[in-house]
């Protein structure tokens, strides 16, 4: 049995957040916020690659970020060995480790930081001084990613229940990168725009077909004739946007936008329209009217944060897969979402009392 923690003695904390996705690392965000709720006094340090710092950047919950790039600074056993020596010249208390590798285990081992709390994922629950038992599972679970991390903080130090919010900072130099950016592209930032977001990263299951895509922004554009229609995503996505703005009357900013610009692009959006990715979480995070359309993926586990009634799914026999390609070869899951019912919501968000008659 793991040893009673004294959370008064604890003033220096490390948290080592996770290594990928704009979307999973802004799920770790309601963690740092209760890690700060239950620790005000305390110095909290996070670990995270650079390619993910930004998510981070201007978050009021943490006091510094520290790197660890595995594909970067730290690729070599040498290197890593001299980042675990960091870490133990810094005297940390105690160390969260969202991270579930082994790795990541081991260097706070190695940094002799005295309490180790995670999951017992990957074998290394003996490098861990209080552990849990690792059961979640993207694809089955019952427990919102977001919760699964939560519960590591509230096993050992028990709070109110509470569910922070996601967050992320929106600066005030990538707005001005942005207002220079947006002309050239046929934006017009001053007047209203919603963004169509259709991309991923993992596979093409998740996806909704081109010419819904184009269907959408044909019907949204005749009833809505003032609102700029703008495609978001990242370079990955760009042939794909492409072909949905082959349809007309899009403005394509797909792979022009730094995550700091697309943080202010979302925050100033009427509505978004997306996939599970990582925009959805976004614009949790924004405070951004939302609609997510989900079919492989598992609502449950990483849908929309607190909101619920910002997901489109419709539960087929083979849904939740989680697959990157449709197995079924059918993609029933995506098919079952109409353009009319993603119309009907999106004019209920942009304009409620017409939605209504």
């Amino acid at each position: 049995m793991a040893r009673p923690i004294d959370a008064t003695s604890v003033k220096r904390i490390l948290i080592r957040g996770l290594n990928w996705r704009l979307g999973d690392s802004l799920m770790t965000t309601p963690f740092l916020s209760a890690v700060r709720q239950r620790f005000p006094a305390a110095a909290i340090t996070l670990v995270v690659p650079p390619r993910v710092a930004r998510i981070f950047e201007a978050n009021p919950d943490l006091d510094e970020i520290l790197f660890f790039d595995t594909h970067g600074a730290q690729r070599s056993l040498r290197s890593r060995l001299a980042f675990a020596g960091e870490l133990r010249r810094r005297k940390f208390d105690l160390a969260f480790l969202l991270q579930r590798a082994l790795e990541a285990a081991l260097i706070a081992f190695l940094a002799r930081i005295p309490i180790r709390i995670g999951y017992d994922s990957d074998g290394r629950g003996l490098l861990l001084t209080h552990s849990l038992h690792e059961t979640w599972r993207i694809r089955t679970s019952n427990q919102h990613q977001a919760d699964y991390h939560l519960e590591m903080l509230s096993r050992f130090f028990p709070g109110d229940g509470a569910r922070p919010p996601l967050r992320m900072a929106a600066l005030a130099q990538d707005l001005e990168t942005l207002n220079q950016k947006a002309p050239s592209n046929g934006l017009d930032l001053g007047k209203p725009y919603l963004v169509l977001a259709p991309g991923t990263s993992y596979g093409v299951a998740k996806r909704w077909a081109v010419a819904h895509w184009r269907a959408l922004a044909m019907r949204l554009s005749a009833a809505f004739p003032n609102i700029q229609l703008v495609l978001a995503g990242t370079e990955e996505d760009g042939l794909y946007c492409a072909e949905i703005a082959r349809g007309g009357g899009l403005v394509d900013l797909s792979g022009k936008t730094t995550l700091g610009e697309l943080v202010q692009l979302l925050s100033g959006a009427r509505l978004l329209i997306t996939i599970d990715n990582g925009n959805s979480h976004l614009a949790c995070a924004l405070g951004t009217p939302l609609l997510a359309l989900f079919g492989s993926s598992n609502p449950v586990t990483t849908g929309p944060w607190g909101r619920p009634e910002d997901l489109i799914y419709h539960k087929v026999y083979c849904s939740p897969c989680c697959d990157k390609d449709c197995r079924e070869k059918h993609h029933q899951c995506m098919e079952e979402i109409t353009v009319d019912e993603v119309f009907a919501g999106a004019a209920k968000r942009l304009w409620p009392r017409q939605a209504e008659v």
